[in-house]
């Protein structure tokens, strides 16, 4: 399947995010739910999130990790 994109940026399914967070689908589902993943939205009936926000997301986790072990 070609990759997704929108205003030239790629989307990543809720599959793809779990598999790059190591969640299970419906994990993922459930931080959407609670407000713990990165913004998405429904496109074509699918829940998919922009590459940059999960980007974001991700770098904003080692982040705060990094001020857990400094503090």
């Amino acid at each position: 399947m070609a990759p997704i994109t929108i205003g030239g940026e790629r989307l990543v399914s809720v599959k793809e995010f779990g598999e790059w967070t190591g969640k299970s689908e419906g994990s993922v589902h459930w931080m959407i739910h609670t407000k713990k993943a990165p913004p998405s939205a429904l496109i074509g009936g699918r829940r998919m999130f922009k590459e940059s926000d999960c980007a974001r997301w991700l770098e904003h986790q080692f982040e705060a990790e990094e001020q857990k072990v400094s503090a």
